[in-house]
């Protein structure tokens, strides 16, 4: 399978239509809830999309609609999930839904295919590239470097995998050398702790779930790529410009109650986690609280702890454009600035 796989797919997709202290992360980094928060003149329904299955990670959105933060500021607020980046992408590309919650370099790379409709991100929550691989302690691989010549699992047009290259190229990995097993997304970990593969690329916030699958004695290793030289940026909230050009109050105040639901859901984990499972009974407490602590420790780089959360540096920005144009060869035709703001951060 070619690593241009799903991006390819998605302009096919245009054409046709350690954790940290609670302390340290709620400080100066953190946003107070809003004594004057931005109210949208009249009562407005919108739909967030997410990037994949109802999981832990998505609790601050749940908890920020069950606390008011939304309705506080006239927006009704449905939370949609979905199988994947592409199937997300397409919901927003088809004109179903407002909002998204997506990974910044599939929208950049989908960007220079096709910029209809254009895109743009508000705010990045998950400030370190999240995607990971999963190994077993206590074996060969100690270092990414050993994963040369491995059999690894991944899914087709996963970012965990279209992503690879830059891990690789980061570690001194032959990605030449590598054996990809391709699976769906929700075999490829079962894969590993069966040990029919010798790892698997996933995201970090699946860890606590992968390892509630593990036999005594066992213990998972993780090379997470934002720990491994690859500097770029996982999802943010993501709007169309022909929306946000008609509705700026709308994604003014989304974007806002947004980050407040976010710095809430970490300040009190179990509280949002209840919130989301009133919605989505299938939910795993105890597993989504260790998601919330990951995602809050993926929240706050270094000019997130200084500009607050949600904050896009340009300079990593710049890489994200970067590593879709020089690495995964995807030119893109619109210029950096227009694929990201700021202004309601």
């Amino acid at each position: 399978m070619s690593r241009r796989g799903f991006f390819g797919s998605s302009a096919a997709l245009v054409g046709a239509v350690g954790l940290g202290s609670l302390l340290e992360a709620c400080s100066s980094s953190s946003p107070t809830p809003s004594a004057k928060p931005s109210v949208v003149t009249r009562r407005t329904s919108l739909t967030l999309q997410l990037d994949f299955l109802p999981l832990g990670r998505y609790a601050p959105y749940y908890y920020a609609a069950e606390r008011g933060f939304y309705s506080r500021r006239n927006l009704d607020v449905s939370i949609q999930p979905s199988t994947g980046t592409g199937p997300a992408l397409e919901q927003l590309v088809a004109g179903r839904v407002q909002a998204l919650f997506v990974d910044i370099p599939s929208m950049m790379d989908l960007m220079g295919k096709d910029p209809h409709p254009q895109m743009r991100s508000y705010a990045v929550l998950y400030a370190k590239a999240p995607e990971t691989v999963f190994f077993f302690e206590g074996g060969s691989i100690k270092t990414p470097k050993d994963l040369d010549g491995k059999t690894i699992a991944t899914s087709p047009g996963s970012t965990d995998f279209e992503l690879f290259p830059l891990f690789a190229k980061a570690n001194g990995i032959d990605y030449g050398s590598i054996h990809w097993d391709e699976v769906a997304a929700s075999a490829k970990v079962s894969l590993l702790l069966e040990h029919k593969v010798d790892a698997t690329t996933t995201y970090i916030m699946g860890l606590p779930d992968a390892e509630a699958g593990l036999s005594p004695g066992e213990k998972l290793g993780t090379f997470t790529y934002g720990d491994y030289g690859v500097n770029v940026y996982g999802n943010g909230i993501v709007f169309a410009d022909s929306y946000a050009r008609s509705n700026p109050d709308v994604v003014k105040a989304f974007v806002e109650a947004s980050l407040e639901g976010y710095v809430a859901a970490f300040a009190n984990p179990e509280a949002a986690v209840s919130a989301m499972a009133a919605q989505v009974p299938s939910l795993k407490p105890a597993v989504a609280v260790k998601e919330i602590a990951i995602v809050k420790q993926l929240a706050y780089g270094p000019a997130q702890r200084v500009h607050g959360i949600g904050y896009q540096d340009p300079a990593v920005m710049k890489n994200c454009y970067d590593a879709v144009v020089e690495e995964l060869h995807q030119h893109i035709g619109l210029p950096l600035d227009s694929l990201y703001s700021d202004a309601y951060v």
